[in-house]
């Protein structure tokens, strides 16, 4: 986006400035994340503004090379309102946007998938959103094996391999590969999910039929692995919220 300029954008976070005026940060698909000055936006009500979760074209204005962005106006895509209809959605919310901010450059298939994630939330178990989102991004960025073959040693998997995991290579190995005297595993049908997802598309992955019970437990079991293998703490996990 140049000075004056237009783009397709999400709202993944919002912040105060002044009395009347607000900060977003908007991830777009070519420029990751721009913060967006509102002017304003928190007294009146003909003054641009768009709200968390908001998907739109951002008409963006900035004076000079290093300024921060202002918001001129946006064409609304969605407004996801129904994520607030639930705490478990709104916190699942949280924790996608700060992976996006805190984690590795967004591209276009960043945003792809954040915005298919929380599309899907309409319709599909936050738990299921959540193992999608964190499947894939951990594979974007690097931090996860196909959970086929193992990462450290490169041995396919057998059918009824467990995992382990590695806390010199942060990811999950096959029993011979682990270091944590299998005391955090990966069953296999949890394991046969999980490489599944990846064979997907974000929409098609969300589709694949599982237990609320057993989605629940590869959710927490993706909570933890991400706790190990994050670059920086997540205030969203430490926050107690996830149960």
């Amino acid at each position: 986006m140049e000075r004056d300029s237009k783009g397709l954008g999400i709202v993944i976070k919002t912040d105060y400035a002044k009395t009347s005026d607000s900060i977003i940060s908007v991830l777009t698909p070519d420029k990751g994340v721009l913060k967006v000055y509102c002017y304003g936006s928190r007294k009146s009500l003909k003054s641009a503004n768009a709200y968390m979760y908001t998907e739109a074209n951002f008409s963006l204005y900035r004076k000079s090379e290093n300024a921060i962005y202002s918001l001129k106006d946006l064409d609304v895509i969605s407004t996801h309102d129904y994520i607030f209809e639930s705490l478990q959605s709104i916190v699942l919310c949280s924790l996608l946007s700060e992976v996006i901010i805190k984690g590795s450059d967004p591209d276009a298939r960043c945003y792809e998938l954040f915005v298919d994630s929380i599309d899907g939330l309409e319709f599909y178990n936050p738990d299921l959103v959540g193992s999608v989102f964190i499947l894939k991004y951990l594979k974007w960025a690097g931090l996860s094996g196909d959970w086929k073959v193992c990462p450290s040693c490169m041995k396919a998997y057998t059918n009824c391999e467990i995992l382990g995991f590695s806390s010199i290579d942060r990811v999950a190995v096959c029993s011979d590969c682990d270091t944590m005297n299998m005391s955090y595993i990966l069953p296999v049908n949890a394991r046969l999910f999980s490489a599944r997802v990846l064979e997907l598309n974000d929409k098609d992955a969300l589709k694949l039929r599982i237990s609320d019970e057993q989605i629940h437990r590869i959710f927490r079991y993706l909570l933890k692995t991400l706790s190990f293998v994050f670059p920086t703490p997540l205030k969203t996990m430490e926050s107690g919220l996830f149960s």
